[in-house]
C-alpha cells in the first residue's frame, strides 16, 4: 500500500485515514486509563490491624482473625482451637505467615512439617467489607485463594 501526501487548500498536511484511527484509538486508551484510580499506597495499611472472619464452604468453618500489627490469633469458631501466627509484611500487600503455637492435637509428622514452613499471602482486592487473597507455601505448587471480611460484631 502506498501513501501520499494530501494537501488541502491551505496547503496543511493531512494524515491518512488509517492515522486518524490510530489517534483516535491511542486517545481512547489513554482515556481509559486515565480514568481507573490507582491503587493507594493506603489500601493495605487497614489491613495490618483488625479483626476478619474467614469461612470454609469446605467443612462449614468460621474462624475469627484478630491480626495485631506484627501477631496473629485465629480462632476455629467450631472447635475453639487457637492458632498464634506471625505476620510478616514484605511488600506493601503481601505478607508472610509463621505459625507460631496452637492448642491443635498433634497430628501426622508431614502435616507438622508443611505447617512450619511459612505461608506467603498477596492481597489482589480490597473493597470496604472484604478482601480477596492468594496464599501459597515455597516448595509446594497448590495454591489458595479466598476472601476475608472485615469483622464487625453485632
Amino acid at each position: 500500500m502506498i501513501f501520499t501526501k494530501s494537501w488541502t487548500l491551505n496547503h496543511q498536511f493531512n494524515l491518512p485515514m488509517f492515522g486518524y484511527k490510530l489517534y483516535l484509538t491511542i486517545a481512547v486508551i489513554v482515556l481509559l486509563v486515565s480514568c481507573v484510580p490507582p491503587k493507594s499506597s493506603n489500601d493495605c495499611d487497614k489491613l495490618k490491624k483488625g479483626k476478619f472472619k474467614l469461612y470454609s464452604k469446605i467443612d462449614n468453618t468460621s474462624w475469627i482473625i484478630d491480626r495485631q500489627d506484627s501477631i496473629q490469633y485465629e480462632t476455629n469458631l467450631k472447635t475453639g482451637e487457637v492458632t498464634i501466627m506471625q505476620i510478616t509484611w514484605i511488600a506493601q500487600c503481601e505478607y508472610q505467615l509463621l505459625r507460631l503455637n496452637n492448642t491443635e492435637k498433634k497430628g501426622d509428622s508431614l502435616i507438622s512439617a508443611i505447617r512450619k514452613k511459612p505461608l506467603l499471602t498477596k492481597v489482589i482486592a480490597i473493597t470496604k467489607d472484604y478482601y480477596v487473597f492468594e496464599s501459597h507455601k515455597e516448595g509446594i505448587p497448590m495454591r489458595y485463594s479466598d476472601t476475608l471480611w472485615f469483622y464487625r460484631s453485632n
